[in-house]
């Protein structure tokens, strides 16, 4: 074998002593620029396990002057070999240089024990020293959570060993995880860890390598009991000695596992470890007993290089516990909750508060922050468990106040009239808590002595940081999504105090206060407080602009929510310009794409979409669910708000079957994420209800909007505008049900709570009069009627301006009734207040257009309707209703050219539909003049589609008409002569249809030598005309005007070929 160079040497010894899983990462980093480096230590390593049990003795490669490769150092014991009194049964564990085995004590008592030894030819000096180091640390301690040593010797070779209770146990998480024990009793289990280390502690022993492998549980009895293992590098504190030859731990040399390693451990500065350093891997511990995760993944810090190591876990702050848990993907929040016998809102709320400032303070990065003994922080979390307030976060009235209400939550009942003095006294105490200089007081009186020599004076901005840190939970917390149902009241009146000291006390902390102003806007946004949002959103921004040069995501964060405070009060352009605002300044963050971003261009859409721009808003909220899923995994919170929004943008476009799978996916989702009352699950099922109501599912719709409503009552109390929106959600359903009575009441319910939440002009006060009008007029009480709809009207026009849908939705509304009252000249002088020419030049003026050109054909009209259906076509091409309207009035305008284009467009636009409805339609208007050598191909296929697949159809003597029709047109007359014979089979129902499928019959009779039957014919359809089509000279033709052109245009034809003998002259050419 070649001579290794002394690289090779160093590399291979140092992988050697790791764990072989341990290896390959070990390799990654010490061979990473070296390939051929790493297949000559990869070779040297091949061969040392090659070697195995063949050798009886240490194979040594030279390696130059006194340099020995070992290789295939076997292990000389086997099972059923002795050491000393003992006879071994199998090997149970190994590590870097030491062979752990079950043995058999047989004299003087006969046991199981578990009997550690260096391995052959590890016994290096250090190795022997750090051995040596254990066993002394075991056999200080007595303790029942902590291995014992039982005895000690060395084998006939000289390798030292030491016998240990033998531990039946398992790691400490994966036992809670198998057994799925509950958040407390994981609790119970850690105290005892503490409660352990404290005895090495005060042994002068720390650990220095705490972690669940290392912490064995085994049921004793039905009693789980935890057994601390493994002192292998244990260390001496002040001058207790573990042996005389302990080695210092080599320079750059990690001692510990990295993902519970200390700071200070992996800094490997000048700066000595003390007994901080394993209260630190205790709060890792706990971390993981309470999440699932470590506060830094293992898997990260494996592939990270030594340096990137020492930065992430000493310069990184970590998550708070319940923020890691919400950022879980949905099915492995599940998974965690299920292991902990809880649903992932419930374990979040648990673990939000007192654990997760344990936690906090035991990973403190500064070790003087930290508990000062194990036994504080087991003390700690028996406080949290006994409701008890706890050391490791500010000591405040209010947080007082909150568990001593909980311990004695009957006697608090009787006082709940002292509540308003107990909430001026909360928040004054609270805020005397942000102006104190002093340090707080860190530890319990137990813990007194040792915090007077370590306790350094605590910086402002950190203390500021906690201050804001503690405000903000307390805030949130009384927010409806948290609060579940608690009186709103008292939340109000905590936030407004909160907010009155706000711009008081933090007038030097302009970070914590546009922190907490922001949080404060968010709670009253909750509440439904919108002008109390703005006011707070508007002051955040002004002191973010206030500081120079700062352009960060708090001043992002509250252009934000300003923008959403002026959204909620119905100013949609200048929330439109914030949040753009807010945008604009998100993507110049090194992080482009995170969840801030993705909930901006949420909101954003929501904006759009007031403003009547639905499929801009669809865009922004597909971005965003596609964002959110790739941060988030399919199941989260924040993905379940994304499909609700891009839902409702949906259901505005009229995609209602799409709309309805998102909703009912979101509903799904929130349901299993939230639980089943919760603000964002009433809301799934409020829009749910609405887009069934759109389809025509009445039951369920009226089901869904009840359950809404009550929950809605219940999580915000009975004063809300969450409340009036589903007061009219439901009214709705009612009205379309029949149920007009029951309708108005909540109607009327819904208009006068949202006049008081919101003011007497907002668009949600326009859109209930809308409604209330609506249910009045169908009703009869049309002169109450009118006065609502003008209201909503002059509102509306006001507030959104008059290119709005909803402004278009109102007048819609108002013409119709005025149409009913014949009032057209009011009608007409209406539409030209609305219909400005700058309007009439946009696409969104399309439905008016098209709302006007109806009034102006019923009215005779045909020039001016035509102008306006020519401009609808042009906005809407896909509109078959509009294409079908335009044609009629180009023939009756005599503009037969315009005529011949518009059903070549037509033909080419609809030619593939299988819609029976729209075939029929197209082929009546593209046929109803006769077109000479005109190839028809299409128009009869429109025919055949309409009376194949419509054949079980309501329409179905429609489309029959039409095939008659298309047969007449390619001279196909006998066929035309049965198809309209078919129609004219009923008669009396449709006036309409009645005079012209006369008008073909006649026509094709007379075309068939029937000359008496085609006058006949003729003379019955004529009649019928007379009698029964309403009369241009009275001023309105109806809703169905197209018929009526339609009508006359066969009439005249079929009149100038039977009466005239001779076909029509104004035929297309």
């Amino acid at each position: 074998m070649p001579q290794p160079s002394e690289r090779e040497i160093e590399v291979f010894n140092a992988a050697l002593e790791l764990a072989a899983a341990n290896r390959v990462a070990y390799l990654d980093r010490a061979c990473a620029d070296d390939p051929a480096l790493r297949r000559r230590v990869e070779e040297l390593l091949r061969v040392s396990e090659e070697s195995g049990d063949a050798l009886d003795s240490p194979v040594a490669v030279p390696g130059g002057p006194g340099k020995t490769v070992r290789l295939g150092l076997p292990p000389s014991e086997k099972p059923g070999d002795r050491i000393g009194r003992y006879k071994l049964l199998q090997q149970i564990g190994e590590g870097g240089c030491g062979v752990v085995y079950m043995a058999e004590q047989e004299e003087p008592v006969r046991r199981r024990v578990a009997l550690k030894v260096i391995k052959l030819g590890m016994d290096t000096k250090q190795v022997i020293a750090r051995f040596e180091a254990e066993r002394q640390a075991l056999a200080l301690m007595d303790h029942p959570n902590i291995a014992k040593v039982l005895d000690a010797g060395a084998t006939e070779t000289g390798r030292p060993y030491f016998v240990m209770e033998l531990v039946k146990g398992i790691p400490i998480t994966r036992f809670c995880d198998e057994n799925n024990l509950s958040t407390v009793t994981r609790l119970g289990l850690f105290v005892q860890v503490c409660q352990a280390i404290q005895h090495a502690h005060q042994k002068g022993i720390i650990h220095r390598d705490i972690k669940p492998s290392n912490i064995l549980v085994a049921d004793h009895d039905g009693v789980a009991v935890p057994k601390v293992i493994d002192f292998g590098i244990a260390k001496a504190t002040t001058d207790q000695r573990l042996t005389d030859t302990t080695m210092f731990t080599a320079f750059e040399q990690f001692i510990g596992t990295p993902a519970y390693m200390s700071p200070e451990q992996a800094r490997l500065s000048g700066l000595d470890i003390d007994t901080r350093s394993d209260i630190y891997s205790l709060g890792v511990l706990l971390y993981e007993l309470l999440t699932g995760k470590t506060p830094f993944e293992a898997k990260r810090l494996l592939e990270a290089g030594l340096d990137e190591i020492r930065r992430i876990i000493g310069e990184e702050e970590p998550v708070r516990p319940s923020t890691r848990l919400h950022t879980l993907e949905a099915a492995e929040q599940t998974t965690v909750a299920r292991h902990r016998q809880s649903d992932p809102p419930k374990l979040v709320h648990l673990i939000r508060g007192d654990l997760d400032w344990i936690v906090m303070k035991a990973l403190e990065k500064d070790r003087g922050r930290r508990y000062e003994a194990a036994n504080g922080l087991a003390m700690d979390i028996q406080r949290h468990l006994s409701n008890e307030p706890i050391v490791a976060r500010p000591p405040s009235s209010l947080y007082r106040f909150q568990k001593l209400v909980r311990r004695n939550k009957l006697v608090f009942i009787a006082a709940s009239a002292v509540a308003a003095a107990l909430i001026i006294g909360l928040g004054v105490s609270t805020w005397l808590f942000v102006k104190e200089k002093a340090a707080r007081q860190r530890a319990v009186a137990a813990e007194k002595t040792q915090s007077q020599l370590r306790q350094k004076a605590e910086t402002e901005a950190s203390k500021s940081r906690q201050v804001a840190q503690f405000l903000k939970d307390m805030l949130q917390s009384v927010g409806p999504s948290v609060a579940l149902g608690r009186d709103t009241k008292m939340l109000k009146e905590i936030l407004d105090k909160t907010a009155e000291r706000v711009g008081k006390d933090l007038t030097n902390q302009p970070e914590v206060e546009i922190e907490l102003r922001t949080t404060l806007a968010q709670t009253y946004d909750e509440l439904g407080l919108f002008k109390q949002e703005d006011e707070m959103a508007r002051k955040s921004v002004q002191i973010a602009r206030s500081r120079p040069g700062k352009e960060d995501r708090a001043v992002a964060q509250a252009l934000g929510q300003l923008g959403i405070a002026h959204w909620r009060l119905g100013n949609y352009d200048q929330a439109e310009k914030f949040m753009r605002e807010s945008l604009v300044m998100q993507s110049r963050l090194p992080d482009q794409e995170n969840l801030d971003m993705a909930e901006s261009l949420n909101n954003l859409a929501l904006v759009l979409m007031a403003q009547g721009k639905p499929v801009k808003a669809e865009t922004l909220d597909r971005e965003a669910l596609a964002m959110k899923r790739r941060l988030l995994g399919n199941e989260h919170p924040a993905v379940a708000t994304s499909l609700n929004n891009l839902a409702f943008h949906l259901t505005r476009q009229g995609k209602l079957a799409e709309a309805e799978s998102s909703y009912r996916e979101s509903l799904a989702m929130r349901r299993k994420l939230l639980g089943n009352e919760h603000p964002n699950v009433a809301l799934s099922l409020y829009n749910l209800a609405e887009v069934l109501r759109r389809q025509g599912k009445l039951t369920e719709a009226e089901t869904m909007n009840r359950e809404a409503l009550a929950m809605r009552r219940k999580l915000l109390g009975n004063e809300h505008p969450d409340v009036a929106a589903s007061l009219n959600n439901l009214a709705w359903a009612l009205s379309d049900e029949g149920k007009l009575a029951e309708a108005e009441t909540m109607y009327r319910e819904a208009v006068a709570m949202s006049r008081k939440l919101l003011g007497n002009e907002h668009p949600n006060v326009a859109l209930s009069l809308t409604s209330l009008a609506h249910v009045l007029d169908r009703q009869g009480k049309l002169a109450e009627a009118e006065t609502m709809y003008r209201e909503a009207l002059a509102m509306g026009r006001k507030l959104l301006g008059d290119e709005h849908p909803d402004v278009a939705a109102s007048f819609l509304n108002l013409l119709d009734m005025l149409t009913r009252e014949r009032k057209f000249d009011e009608s007409e002088q209406l539409f030209d207040d609305i219909l400005t020419p700058a309007f009439q030049s946009q696409p969104e003026s399309a439905g008016l257009l098209r709302a006007r050109g109806n009034l102006r054909a019923r009215t005779g009209l045909w020039k001016e309707a035509a102008a306006d259906f020519s401009k609808v076509v042009e906005y809407e091409p896909e509109n078959h209703e509009a294409c079908y309207s335009l044609a009629p009035l180009l023939v009756q305008s005599g503009d037969l050219e315009a005529y011949r284009r518009h059903c070549e467009r037509v033909v080419a636009r609809f030619g593939g539909t299988n819609d029976p409805v729209i075939a029929e339609l197209m082929a009546k208007v593209c046929l109803m003049l006769p077109w000479p050598g005109a190839d028809l191909t299409t128009e009869s296929n429109w025919a055949d589609r309409a009376v194949t697949v419509g054949k079980n159809h309501e329409y179905l003597a429609f489309f029959q008409f039409v095939k008659g029709l298309a047969e007449y047109r390619q001279k196909q007359f006998t066929n035309a002569v049965e198809w309209a014979q078919k129609v004219l089979a009923k008669t009396g129902q449709f006036s309409f249809r009645d005079v012209e499928a006369c008008m073909v019959l006649a026509m094709a009779q007379y075309r068939t030598k029937q000359m008496g039957e085609a006058r006949a014919t003729l003379a019955k359809g004529l009649a019928i005309a007379e009698t029964k089509l309403p009369k241009l000279e009275r001023g309105d033709l109806g809703d169905m005007w197209q018929d009526w052109i339609i009508a006359h245009a066969l009439m005249n034809e079929a009149r100038a070929l039977i009466e005239g003998g001779s076909k029509r002259g104004d035929e297309i050419k």
